[in-house]
C-alpha cells in the first residue's frame, strides 16, 4: 500500500509539472515572438491626440515593420506631412523632418520625449520586443491572462525602469502595459484591444495610451489597413530611403 500511494503521489506531482504555469521569462520571450512573428507588416493608423476639456489631434501614419525595425511616414494633417522616422535598432533611431531636409538622430537622452504633443514616445514607437532588457516574474493567472512583472536588467538603458504585461493566451500578446518610472510610480497605462490575425500574424487593431502625469491625456491609435508578408525592400530600412523614399 505504501509503495502504491508512494507511486501515485509521483504521478500526480509529474502531472501538475507538465501542467505548471510558465514563468514569467517565458510569457514574455513568447510574447515577443508572437509580436514578431510576419517576416512584414505595413500599416496605417489613424492616431487621434486628445488632451481632455480639448478639441481632439488627428495624425494619419504608415509603418512599415520587419523585426525590430520599423519605418513610419505621416501622411497628414498638412504641418507634419512628409515627417518620417525610422528604428533601426533602440540605439539608432533618426527622424527626417521635411521644412529643414534633414535627418536628425534620436539621442538617448532623448528617447523619451513625445511625438507631435502625443502620449506614444519615440521608444515606446521602436520598442517590439522585450525579453532582452527585461527580466520578469509571473505574478497572476486566470483562465484566459497571464500577468507578469517584468524589470529592466542591469547595464540596460529604457526609459521604464519597470512594465506589468497582462498577455492574453489565445495570441500571446499583451492588452495591457502599465509603466512605471524609476522611483516606482505608475505613471503611463497602455491597452491593446480588437485583437486579429492575418496569414498566422495577429495584432491589435486599436491601441490607447493615457499618461497619468499630464491629467490622464491621452492618445489612441486605430489601425485602418494591414498587409502581411508583402516582401518589400529592406533598402526601405535606410538613411538613403528615410531622406528621399516614399
Amino acid at each position: 500500500m505504501i509503495r502504491i500511494a508512494s507511486w501515485l503521489l509521483a504521478v500526480l506531482f509529474m502531472a501538475q509539472s507538465a501542467f505548471a504555469a510558465p514563468k514569467g521569462q517565458d510569457v514574455l520571450t513568447k510574447m515577443d515572438v508572437a509580436l514578431t512573428k510576419a517576416k512584414d507588416n505595413i500599416f496605417t493608423f489613424d492616431m487621434v491626440i486628445q488632451d481632455p476639456g480639448k478639441e481632439s489631434r488627428e495624425v494619419v501614419q504608415k509603418v512599415y515593420t520587419r523585426g525590430e525595425k520599423r519605418y513610419i511616414v505621416f501622411l497628414s494633417p498638412g504641418d507634419i506631412k512628409g515627417t518620417k522616422m525610422l528604428s533601426i535598432s533602440r540605439d539608432k533611431m533618426y527622424v527626417y523632418l521635411p521644412a529643414y531636409r534633414k535627418i536628425r538622430r534620436v539621442a538617448s537622452h532623448a528617447r523619451s520625449q513625445t511625438l507631435f504633443g502625443a502620449d506614444y514616445t519615440y521608444d515606446e514607437m521602436s520598442t517590439v520586443t522585450y525579453a532582452d532588457i527585461y527580466q520578469a516574474k509571473s505574478i497572476k493567472e486566470t483562465a484566459t491572462h497571464y500577468t507578469v512583472d517584468a524589470s529592466l536588467r542591469s547595464g540596460k538603458e529604457a526609459p521604464y525602469k519597470r512594465i506589468v504585461f497582462r498577455v492574453r493566451k489565445k495570441e500571446m500578446l499583451p492588452d495591457e502595459l502599465r509603466y512605471y518610472s524609476a522611483k516606482g510610480n505608475h505613471i503611463k497605462t497602455e491597452t491593446r484591444s480588437e485583437f486579429s490575425c492575418n496569414k498566422g500574424a495577429c495584432s491589435a487593431a486599436k491601441l490607447k495610451m493615457v499618461d497619468h502625469t499630464r491629467n490622464d491625456h491621452w492618445t489612441t491609435m486605430q489601425r485602418k489597413t494591414w498587409e502581411v508578408n508583402t516582401g518589400f525592400s529592406e533598402r526601405i530600412f535606410s538613411l538613403r530611403n528615410l531622406q528621399r523614399g516614399r
